[in-house]
């Protein structure tokens, strides 16, 4: 080990990937999470701060380089705080990925070394989002859209994101040039959000803060006329000064939604329900669903954190009978109409958190449960009650393998048996990953 007094750097093996994508490494028996690192290589480590205990770091040099690395695509990889692993080629992301999640399932979830389906791969690993938040900051003057730098919160200019498509970075462009003569603007703009249809539409939603209501409308008609965008939203905060209560205004102009071909379905997808981001990966996830649970099976099916029910229309197209709860009125909305379009039955539409509709039902209303949580994972109401209700069947669809592990460790600490586990790269190029696992009851088939 060799170590520089002045910077701190010292030199180091990455033992393995962790959930995030960090580079694990020990140093003097202490563990060290960098960023920049593969598997393998001995590496240069400048240390940063803690975070929860944590040692930090960045990878400065690469003393002996593994075989999977690559020059990143993005010239602000490693500014910008986005992506984590566009230094790997996208087959060892997928191998390392895997590896990642077995190392979770083991070490958090105390699951037993099991059988992993190979993941079902991102069939674009660039440009493959359906949407995307920029933060809006000034550079030298002139109004920019980008991300937030890592580890800091300064702007990182990046209109021109490889994860996007080509049509979305024209219409990112399309939107600094019209900020381009302006050096003040009439509302603080905080953010600018962009969503894409495989249809070739897209909506545009600004938000900001502003004393007053008076140039809302005037503000968005600086972006009438974009090729592409159908529609576009400016939502404005204005804090009052005396109070702890807000005051929000909206102004809409076209349309307020997009849709979307989902497995045969057409999709409603609101600007204010939630977007996944990588649409054929949802989808291949909404066919192993149908796989799994089977077609034309009349069964009781709950869906919580049902968003735009894409999944649950699903089924109950092919004969169940489905209950989908989601406390975001717009997406429940969304999938009320999509359901109507499609001439959908046999379901129920329930604007509800998870925690109180499980709350109010017995222990044998549902045959299987589906949940597809936020990153944080279930709530301990959640869990508590899906122990309670003791569904024989539950389906979790998980955007984190960390929460994912926790969850699945105390739900089988209760009665539960992890039937099958399916990973999917819905993120390419960032250290996060789609899964969904299959637990049974112990002593149901």
């Amino acid at each position: 080990m060799v170590t520089t007094v002045e910077t701190g750097e010292t030199a180091a093996v990455v033992e393995k990937l962790v959930a995030g994508g960090k580079g694990l490494v020990r140093i003097d028996g202490k563990v060290m999470l960098v960023d920049g690192g593969i598997p393998g290589e001995r590496v240069i480590v400048r240390p940063r701060a803690k975070h929860r205990g944590v040692q930090h770091a960045t990878v400065t040099t690469v003393l002996e380089s593994a075989d999977a690395r690559v020059p990143p695509l993005c010239p602000r990889y490693g500014q910008c705080g986005g992506c984590q692993l566009q230094h790997l080629d996208y087959a060892a992301q997928l191998v390392h990925k895997e590896a990642m999640l077995r190392d979770a399932l083991t070490r958090i979830g105390k699951l037993p070394e099991s059988e992993l389906a190979p993941i079902v791969p991102s069939p674009s690993p660039l440009g493959y989002r359906s949407h995307v938040r920029w933060r809006v900051f000034q550079q030298k003057g002139q109004f920019r859209l980008g991300f937030n730098e890592a580890h800091s919160h300064r702007g990182v200019e990046t209109a021109v994101c490889p994860l996007i498509s080509e049509a979305m970075r024209h219409i990112a462009q399309e939107v600094e040039e019209r900020l381009a003569p302006y050096r003040t603007l009439p509302v603080n703009l905080t953010s600018v959000e962009l969503r894409a249809s495989p249809m070739g539409t897209a909506l545009l939603n600004f938000e900001g803060e502003a004393t007053s209501s008076r140039y809302g409308r005037q503000f968005l008609d600086l972006f009438q006329g974009i090729a592409r965008v159908v529609g576009a939203s400016l939502e404005l905060e204005h804090s009052l000064v005396d109070s702890t209560r807000s005051r929000r205004w909206r102004w809409e102009e076209g349309k307020t939604a997009l849709w979307f071909p989902f497995n045969g379905l057409s999709l409603r997808v609101s600007q204010r329900a939630f977007l996944q981001a990588n649409w054929p990966v949802y989808e291949a996830i909404g066919q192993t669903l149908i796989q799994w649970i089977g077609e034309g099976e009349r069964r009781r099916i709950l869906e919580l954190y049902a968003g735009s029910g894409a999944l649950g229309l699903s089924l109950a197209r092919r004969g169940a009978l489905v209950t989908l709860v989601e406390p975001n009125p717009w997406a429940l909305a969304d999938a009320r109409k999509s359901a109507a379009i499609g001439h959908i039955g046999r379901c129920r539409f329930r604007c509800a958190s998870a925690e109180t509709f499980l709350s109010s039902i017995a222990s044998d209303e549902y045959d299987l449960v589906m949940v597809d949580p936020p990153r944080g994972g279930l709530a301990p109401h959640v869990r508590h009650e899906l122990k309670r209700i003791r569904v024989p069947r539950l389906l979790y669809l998980s955007c984190d393998v960390a929460t994912l592990a926790r969850d699945i460790r105390d739900l089988r600490e209760n009665g539960y048996d992890v039937a099958r586990v399916q990973p999917f790269d819905m993120f390419p190029q960032t250290g996060h990953l789609e899964t969904l696992v299959e637990l049974t009851r112990t002593g149901h088939n």
